[in-house]
């Protein structure tokens, strides 16, 4: 899908993510286009000082992780397969939401409608805290989603409000041929439409 690319921005990339480097790899498909993406507060950005000051100069997004999608019994399972540091994290997750305080992410919605009007383009992996059952990579033969969580929907709407203008949304998707190993980014061709991702 090398024809699909966009020479500029603004735009939304919708990708898959299953833990094995694609925000590097979408950095460099992306590499004309002044790309900024959406990660993790309490499991990367508030790591540190120095994550913090080299996740800034690769122009990411915090976003407050939620757990929200999950059952109670299901965080509890997501949290037994995490290591140690992940454990922390899905630990301080699980009782904020307990508590009743939700992830909103007014901050990261300004953020990013103010990054995308003026030009640039924002990417988001929809699919949200890495929870597969096995607790171990698990690539992907097929360009599809896990279950997403919702709220890409309310970055273009924002978007809209204060641009007039449609947000257009690249579907984009991390694939590994089981045979030969080799790993491919697939890129879906740039509409305005959330429901692109089939």
């Amino acid at each position: 899908g090398k024809e699909n690319l966009p020479d500029k921005g603004p735009f939304l990339v919708i990708c898959n993510h299953y833990g094995g480097g694609e925000p590097e790899s979408l950095l460099r498909t992306f590499k004309n286009v002044d790309l900024h993406l959406a990660i993790g507060k309490e499991i990367w950005w508030d790591q540190s000082t120095f994550t913090r000051w080299f996740l800034k100069k690769f122009g990411t997004i915090p976003v407050e992780e939620s757990l929200s999608n999950l059952t109670e019994t299901e965080k509890e399972e997501a949290l037994k397969r995490q290591g140690k540091s992940g454990k922390a994290v899905f630990r301080k997750i699980i009782d904020r939401e307990k508590e009743g305080k939700l992830a909103t992410n007014v901050g990261f919605i300004r953020q990013s409608v103010a990054l995308l009007s003026r030009g640039d383009a924002l990417g988001i992996f929809p699919e949200g805290l890495w929870l597969n059952p096995e607790g171990k990579i698990k690539l992907r033969e097929k360009p599809e989603l896990k279950q997403a969580y919702k709220g890409m929907e309310l970055v273009a709407s924002q978007y809209k409000k204060l641009t007039g203008e449609e947000l257009p949304i690249v579907p984009t998707a991390f694939i590994e041929d089981r045979k030969s190993g080799k790993k491919k980014v697939v890129i879906g061709t740039r509409g305005s439409k959330l429901a692109l991702w089939q």
